[in-house]
């Protein structure tokens, strides 16, 4: 929950950004590294939690469905 909401504010943040070079470094150096850090507590609970209880597919299942 905190990682999403530290990505909601700096994503309020980059609106406010009316330069295109800020703006991408911003995301390069703050915006991306909250994504990732997200993206390491995602992967941990998938991993964690029963396939059973699992709301959304998995990575494996969307790499495998694909025809």
């Amino acid at each position: 929950y905190l990682a999403a909401e530290n990505i909601d504010s700096l994503n309020a943040t980059l609106r406010t950004i009316d330069d295109s070079r800020v703006s991408a470094e911003f995301c390069r150096d703050s915006l991306i590294p909250a994504m990732n850090a997200a993206r390491v507590l995602a992967d941990e609970i998938e991993a964690t939690v029963d396939k059973s209880l699992w709301p959304y597919p998995t990575y494996g299942d969307i790499l495998f469905a694909i025809n």
